[in-house]
């Protein structure tokens, strides 16, 4: 069994994208229902009103840029669906599905976030666990060695407090960082460490990457949604 240590950076990474996108779908399903719901966009009969939209955004050279001024074209286009030119009056203004879906697409930024953050927590809990557990195995003449050495008063005192007893983590962060910077410390906390940069060195790339992700799957499941808003609407007349 591999473990995740001994795959290579960019696959642990992909693994953490998928979970935390999992963990907002819901979010963005509720919006698109939303404005679904808002919209009324069941008046459209027609059975594939998305389906060009999907066929643009799934193309391998397409990009958010692309698919939003598809959509904006649509509005224009007299042989479009008229899906996107449905309108809605919000606070006294009236607005066009093709503007709101365009929103919607930008506010996925949102969530692109929110998945970032939550990456980076738990990678800086996890090196925490891990160096809390490396400073507690510390043997006293690996303590010592590392008295012996030119180090600040303050961390020198932690270090002597922790000599006297191993279980006093309490207030440890000197120490923490001290061994984060001078020691090799574990495989496992290495690896974390690593992947941490290549997170932050690649951040522009994936936002981008997963941002369009996002807006494939938001529209797939808008898709959905009008299908299933369509036979809800023919069972509720049978």
């Amino acid at each position: 069994m591999k473990t995740s240590y001994s795959i290579g950076l960019e696959e642990q990474l992909t693994l953490r994208l998928e979970t935390e996108i999992r963990r907002e779908l819901d979010d963005i399903i509720i919006k698109m229902q939303r404005i679904a719901l808002e919209f009324k966009i069941e008046q459209v009969k027609e059975r594939s009103p998305f389906k060009n939209v999907l066929v643009v955004a799934t193309e391998t050279t397409s990009s958010l840029e692309v698919i939003k001024n598809y959509i904006r074209y649509q509005v224009g286009r007299q042989q479009s669906s008229k899906i996107w030119k449905l309108e809605r009056t919000d606070n006294g203004k009236k607005q066009i599905f093709a503007d709101a879906v365009v929103l919607q697409i930008n506010e996925l930024a949102n969530n692109f976030q929110k998945i970032i953050d939550s990456i980076n927590k738990s990678l800086d809990e996890e090196i925490d666990l891990l160096l809390v557990e490396e400073i507690r195995s510390l043997s006293d003449d690996k303590i010592d060695s590392i008295l012996s050495k030119d180090i600040e008063p303050e961390l020198k005192k932690k270090l002597e407090l922790l000599k006297q007893d191993s279980a006093k983590i309490e207030s440890m962060n000197l120490i923490k960082k001290y061994i984060q910077d001078n020691e090799d410390g574990s495989t496992r906390r290495k690896n974390l460490e690593a992947l941490k940069k290549h997170l932050q060195a690649s951040e522009q790339n994936v936002r981008q990457s997963v941002h369009l992700n996002l807006a494939r799957l938001y529209l797939g499941y808008l898709s959905r949604e009008h299908t299933a808003l369509l036979g809800n609407k023919k069972d509720s007349k049978e």
